[in-house]
């Protein structure tokens, strides 16, 4: 049996807290450097130290809205260390004398704190978190920051899920021409207002989408053993292959994680949470394991290669170039600052250029290249975000109007910006 390297890392300090509180006698001198009056002071503080670390570094986090500097976290050390003490003079001994406090007050007193808690927490699980709290103005704004709907949710599969043939996702209503949207959840996020944008052109919408999962046949998830992703691109890609009705598709993912496996860190604090991501080759029905610059090579590969086999079918592409992604939870961040009465420039929310830039260069390389005339359609999400009002920066918000749903989702009112630079280059060149 092996042991992960997080459990060796604690099992280290394990055997070396038994091996003082065995041999560490008062006749040693280890012994008796641990029995210095500093040390059995914090002795006897250190578990309130440690129940009040937590939320005084928390809160400094929301306060600052930033991770704390070496100086600002040594300050919060010591204030911890004073809170422990107070609360071990003031709250802990107390409790312990039973002169002072009868056990079955203690038991009482623990009982209806305890009640008191869960009926908060139940209230606040019931109510989705207080809304009422939030001022209007927040709560306006927060409105604009909502993912988008119907089509997302009838079409957008995870896990063991995959559309049948007959399901209404696949069928779709009877329609002469359509535009297939394929993709991950980013490509989901444009269903909606697409087929808004297109409807009055008469134009369909077919969209076929998996979470976390390029739109690209030939490459499966590597880091999740459950996902039917490749399946489902597999399905999808037959689908679009077959119905000549449908004349152009659109190709939306997170085309960096899929390549790079890192999930966003814009180097401004800013850093999306969660594990590595990435997608490997199936050659000859075998998923391979190829080392990592091999991984990359058949992946950026499998990106051109499936732009060119959708337009040697007649099917024009609508490349969708990757959408800028924030790193911070961005309603979260902006309503917070809103509630600590921040200014106005104080509360705007910008990320790098640069940062955008270097994320999805290797990208943005392979895609530039590919040369297909009139068979392809390049949109360029960053046009519309980045370098608006500051050529170094990618706006989250303007006008009151929020553009993401959280790190790197756009919300309704951002994918309605993507959506329709896509429906102006479809109607273009649509006859």
């Amino acid at each position: 049996m092996s042991c992960k390297p997080s459990a060796l890392a604690a099992l280290v300090p394990t055997i070396g807290t038994l091996l003082l509180v065995v041999f560490a006698t008062g006749q040693t001198r280890v012994g008796r450097a641990l029995s210095a009056k500093p040390l059995v002071w914090l002795g006897l503080v250190s578990y309130g130290a440690y129940l009040w670390h937590q939320p005084l570094f928390a809160f400094a986090r929301l306060r600052l809205m930033r991770e704390p500097s070496s100086a600002e976290y040594l300050l919060l050390i010591a204030l911890a260390l004073t809170f422990a003490w107070a609360s071990w003079r003031y709250v802990e001994s107390p409790f312990r004398d039973r002169r002072r406090i009868p056990l079955a007050t203690m038991v009482g007193s623990t009982l209806v704190s305890g009640v008191a808690v869960m009926a908060f927490g139940a209230t606040g699980l019931l109510t989705q978190g207080f809304p009422n709290r939030l001022p209007s103005e927040t709560a306006s704004l927060l409105e604009t920051a909502r993912l988008p709907g119907a089509v997302r949710q009838r079409c957008h599969f995870s896990g063991s899920t995959l559309p049948t043939p007959d399901s209404e996702c696949m069928v779709g209503a009877f329609y002469d021409q359509a535009v297939a949207v394929i993709g991950d959840s980013h490509a989901a996020m444009l269903s909606d207002s697409l087929s808004a944008a297109l409807r009055p052109h008469g134009l369909h919408i077919l969209s076929l989408t998996y979470s976390s999962c390029p739109p690209v046949p030939g490459l499966y998830k590597a880091e999740d053993a459950s996902s039917r992703c490749h399946e489902f691109n597999e399905i999808v890609s037959a689908r679009l292959l077959s119905d000549t009705r449908i004349t152009h598709v659109v190709l939306a993912a997170r085309w960096a994680l899929y390549l790079e496996k890192r999930r966003f860190d814009n180097g401004e604090g800013g850093k999306e949470p969660g594990r590595d991501v990435w997608v490997d080759e199936i050659r000859d029905g075998r998923r391979m394991s190829n080392t990592e610059d091999r991984r990359k090579s058949v992946v950026k590969a499998r990106y051109e290669d499936t732009v060119r086999q959708l337009a040697d079918a007649g099917k024009t592409v609508v490349l969708v170039y990757p959408i800028p992604e924030v790193g911070h939870d961005v309603p979260a961040r902006i309503a917070r600052a809103m509630m600590l009465g921040l200014a106005a420039d104080e509360r705007q929310l910008t990320t790098s250029a640069r940062a955008y830039e270097d994320r999805n260069r290797s990208v943005m390389e392979v895609f530039d290249r590919i040369d297909l005339a009139d068979r392809l359609i390049r949109v360029r999400p960053a046009m519309l975000f980045c370098g608006t009002t500051s050529p170094e920066r990618c706006e989250t918000q303007r006008r009151g109007l929020v553009y993401y749903a959280d790190t790197h989702h756009l919300s309704t009112a951002g994918a309605l910006m993507v959506a329709e630079e896509i429906a102006a280059s479809i109607t273009r060149i649509s006859p």
